[in-house]
């Protein structure tokens, strides 16, 4: 896509081209690096070849570029790349970055549903929880394939939202009243809200999907001692629209280039 666009593009430790056999060969002269989401995988590049280098070994070798484009950057290789004076930018952290990843995060989520459930999603009372931007977008999806949609938000303003869209909505401390009703739960929320108690009664039946980072929203201890099905649905964008993922990723570079003023 950037070549297309008419820059000059040197790739390392991709799986479908290696124009160069070293990191620091596939560096020389760059004025941007760009690496992936997320960046890193414990202190090693998140390298989809399986020819990773430390985070350390590739900081060392990009440190000359004027800009670092990176997603899901730690605490660590941000404080790394502040000892190597590295302009680290996180594109991940964006808001247009976000919203626009919501989409096929929203629609590959439904399509795992459809792959997994014996029903159809029309009629299907579903619960969605969390209303945040992939919240918000897989209610409104769910809606127009003829679910019954029961939105949880921790937030009284979120819940007069999904209300105002169609939904019914509750909060999150009734959980564990509304889940045994549900032939499909979809987690949004990136922390632990759906535990032992909130599974308690849950309907062997029903399809939970995750789309939390790990460790996930869901006890998976507590679902699994209850016999339940459980898919940790990560990275969607990528998995299931790939190319639409790397466009988001350029456009959300472009914007940022675009406010510091570089063309």
């Amino acid at each position: 896509m950037l070549a297309a666009d008419g820059h000059t593009v040197s790739t390392y430790a991709l799986c479908t081209t290696q124009t160069y056999s070293s990191l620091r060969q596939a560096a020389q002269g760059a004025r941007y690096a760009i690496l992936p989401l997320p960046l890193a995988d414990g202190d090693y590049l998140n390298a989809a070849s399986g020819n990773a280098c430390t985070i350390e070994e590739l900081f060392e070798a990009i440190k000359g570029c004027e800009i670092v484009f990176a997603g899901k950057v730690g605490k660590k290789e941000e404080r790394l790349a502040r000892k190597l004076s590295i302009n680290l930018l996180d594109y991940y952290s964006r808001e247009d970055l976000q919203v626009a990843n919501a989409i096929p995060t929203a629609e590959g989520a439904i399509e795992l549903a459809m792959r997994e459930l014996p029903v159809t999603i029309w009629g299907s009372d579903v619960l969605v929880v969390g209303y945040g931007r992939v919240g918000r977008i897989l209610a409104d999806r769910l809606k127009a394939l003829g679910a019954v949609v029961t939105v949880a938000a921790r937030r009284s303003s979120e819940r007069v939202w999904a209300e105002a869209y169609g939904c019914r909505a509750v909060s999150v401390d009734e959980l564990a009243f509304e889940i045994p009703g549900m032939k499909l739960v979809i987690n949004t929320v990136p922390a632990q809200i759906i535990g032992e108690n909130a599974l308690r009664s849950a309907n062997p039946e029903t399809l939970f999907i995750d789309l939390a980072s790990k460790p996930g929203g869901i006890d998976k201890k507590a679902a699994q001692s209850r016999g339940l099905r459980i898919i940790h649905a990560l990275s969607l964008p990528g998995n299931v629209a790939s190319v639409t993922s790397a466009a988001i990723i350029k456009k959300t570079i472009y914007n940022m280039l675009s406010e510091q003023h570089i063309e």
